[in-house]
């Protein structure tokens, strides 16, 4: 499934394959401290930090402080030592991972991956250009907690490969197929899907191009 919106963007520069679950290593610090991030006031901790060119940097944000309700997730641009931009592009969401490539010009396109819910999971596209900030361009969810990001076609920007589940009971349940998604222009364009199964098979490197469920 897939839905529209618009915030403020994002960037990051992978063009491997990359898991959806967080890096084991401690990333580095934020530019800026923590407390200067609209959100993060009462606490953050940095669950990824991306370097771009032209002295960009973004970095996917998760509040600590319990006292304060849920648990948010945010993304914040910084333009050297600036803070330029925040976005939270998913409510009550658990932010992942993060890629980018060039989009157009000198802007960067780039897509974050969050844990949504008690199972589901998402993958949003964004523009992170200087004089708009973060733009979500659009974004596409799962029913299950596995969600990818990876460059499908060799164009340096990042794509979104999903694991969706049955119908029933709750979206989750086997049997699983994996459905790719290619960015183009800000849009995730789906290009087919593998044949379901029991098996947990590794998410495809690769468009597929099977029948959808």
């Amino acid at each position: 499934m897939r839905i529209t919106g618009l915030i403020v963007a994002a960037g990051a520069a992978a063009l491997a394959l990359l898991t959806a679950a967080p890096a084991a290593a401690t990333p580095p610090p934020s530019p800026d401290p923590l407390t200067a991030v609209p959100g993060c006031e009462r606490g953050c901790s940095v669950v990824f930090v991306r370097e771009l060119p032209d002295d960009v940097r973004l970095a996917g944000l998760r509040t600590t402080d319990v006292a304060t309700g849920p648990r948010r997730s945010y993304v914040a641009y910084w333009i050297g030592d600036r803070l330029h931009a925040v976005a939270e592009p998913e409510r009550q969401a658990t932010v992942r991972d993060g890629a980018c490539g060039y989009g157009e010009g000198d802007a960067q396109r780039c897509a974050v991956s969050f844990t949504v819910g008690a199972h589901g999971s998402s993958v949003v596209s964004m523009l992170l250009t200087g004089d708009r900030g973060i733009e979500v361009t659009d974004r596409v969810r799962a029913g299950t907690p596995d969600a990818v990001i990876a460059d499908l076609n060799g164009d340096g920007r990042p794509d979104a490969v999903l694991r969706q589940g049955s119908d029933a009971p709750d979206h989750s349940a086997p049997p699983w197929y994996w459905e790719t998604w290619s960015e183009r222009n800000g849009t995730f364009v789906r290009t087919g899907c593998t044949a379901p199964g029991h098996g947990r098979e590794a998410a495809p490197r690769k468009p597929v191009y099977g029948h959808c469920p």
